[in-house]
This record gives structure tokens, sequence and C-alpha cells, in this order.
């Protein structure tokens, strides 16, 4: 798993992130590889986690149109586009100071990821888990948050550990 954490070590926030199974769909004449993640926030004794697959989708009939277009959980591209390649490029770009904020969220929104410098060594992480869309087919916008501040050290540490998670 790959984990970001706040500077701060006696009231701890952390966002985390584990890679799932992957899977290939034909969309047309390409073929795409998308990969399940599970996703953790917690501050101080608050732990709140989204796993992948989530329920089974049966238990969405009767609530939801269509369950065929229930994700089932949260999803990433790998391929045709490499979502995962796409973060960890942008977050050594913003660790080594090349962007002054860094935003994320993947094509199946299912969170948004961000990093703003506020000064040299201060980084605000924020994080919002948008669950809306996972179960069901429609992006909700709604979602809870996490914010903290970290530091560089702790992003190079989350890079590496997205890297070796992921295959990156």
């Amino acid at each position: 798993m790959a984990t970001l954490v706040s500077e701060d070590q006696d009231y701890k926030s952390y966002f985390e992130i584990r890679a799932g199974e992957k899977f290939e769909q034909n969309v047309g004449d390409k073929v795409q590889t998308w990969q399940f993640f599970s996703l953790t926030i917690a501050c101080g004794e608050r732990v709140l986690s989204f796993t992948s697959p989530s329920e089974e989708k049966h238990d969405y009939e009767g609530f939801i149109n269509d369950v065929t277009r229930v994700a089932d959980g949260y999803l990433v591209c790998r391929a045709s586009r490499d979502e995962i390649g796409r973060l960890v490029t942008g977050l050594e770009k913003f660790n080594r100071g090349e962007l002054p904020k860094l935003l994320f969220e993947p094509v199946e929104p299912s969170f948004e990821f961000m990093l703003e410098r506020q000064h040299e060594d201060e980084i605000r992480a924020t994080v919002f888990v948008d669950e809306g869309n996972v179960l069901t087919e429609i992006a909700r916008w709604d979602a809870l948050g996490l914010r903290f501040f970290t530091n560089q050290k702790a992003v190079r540490a989350f890079i590496d550990e997205l890297k070796a998670e992921f295959g990156a």
C-alpha cells in the first residue's frame, strides 16, 4: 500500500491507496486495462475505508435503474492511458518544485487528490472520496474529505510506495 502521512505526529492523518486486481475490457477495437484499488483516509483515531470490489451488484437491484452499469469498485485506467503513471509523474514534478499545485482525479471519478505548496516544505494535501460514482452510474460530487499538512520527504515516500504497489 502507498500511504501519504501528515507531518503532525501527535494527531496523525493519512491517505492510503492499495492496488487490486486488473482486468481487460474491449471498447470498440481497443482493449483497455483497468485496475481496482481501495482507499483509506484517517485522522487521529477515525479511519474510513473504501474497498474494491464493493458489495455484490445484485444488492443494488431495485435501487438503481441498470445494475450492469455499476462499477462495483474503485477503478483506474492502466492502458490505453496509465492514470497511475500520470499520478506518479505529476507527484515527481510537484516534489521537484516544477508544479505549485497537483490535482488528480481518475477518469472514473471516485476520488480527487490535491497537493498545494504553501511554503518550500509545507504541503497541504486534500482528498475527497466520491463513493456515489462507484455505487451508482452518476458522478455525484458529494464526497467525504480529509485535509492535512505534509512535507517533501513524505511525498517522496508516497511516490516510491505508489511505484512499488502499482508497478508504475
